[in-house]
C-alpha cells in the first residue's frame, strides 16, 4: 500500500483504497451488487448493498425428529431452490427431493421410511453441499 500512495495524490489515495477494497470484498464473496441500490458511487455502475454478508450455510437437525421424519433448519443459505438428499453411509442416494426457499433460513420437515441406523442428510444449492448426520432410531 505505501508503494501505491507514493503514486498517487493524497487527494484520490482514499477514493483508490476504498475501491481496492470493495474488489477485494467481492472476489472474497463477503458483499454482493444490485443494480437497484440508491446510492450509487461515482465511476461504479453499481452499488454495494449494506446487509450482504454471506455467511457458510449450516443444517441443524432438530430435537423432536423421529422415526420417519426429520425437522432441518438451514440456515446461510440463499433464495431458491435446494435439494434436500438421505444418504447411506456409503453415499449412496436412499432420497432426494427439490425445496424451494423464500429466504435462506429457514425450517424444512423431511419424511422418509428408514430402518434403524445412521445416515447423512445433504442439502445442496448451487455448488454448495452441507451434509449432516441423521440417526434413525
Amino acid at each position: 500500500m505505501d508503494t501505491l500512495a507514493k503514486f498517487l495524490p493524497l487527494s484520490v489515495f482514499p477514493i483508490v483504497m476504498k475501491k481496492i477494497m470493495l474488489l477485494a470484498c467481492l472476489l472474497a464473496g463477503k458483499v454482493a451488487l444490485s443494480q437497484s441500490a440508491s446510492k450509487a458511487e461515482p465511476g461504479f455502475a453499481y452499488a454495494v448493498q449494506k446487509t450482504a454478508v454471506i455467511s457458510r450455510p449450516t443444517v441443524t437437525v432438530l430435537p423432536g425428529s423421529s422415526q420417519n421424519r426429520a425437522e432441518l433448519m438451514l440456515k446461510g443459505f440463499r433464495e431458491g431452490s435446494v435439494t434436500v438428499s438421505i444418504l447411506n453411509q456409503d453415499d449412496k442416494l436412499l432420497k432426494q427431493e427439490e425445496r424451494f426457499l423464500i429466504n435462506g433460513e429457514e425450517q424444512l420437515s423431511t419424511m422418509y421410511l428408514l430402518p434403524k441406523g445412521v445416515y447423512y442428510l445433504q442439502v445442496a444449492q448451487n455448488d454448495i453441499k452441507v451434509k449432516q448426520k441423521l440417526l434413525v432410531h
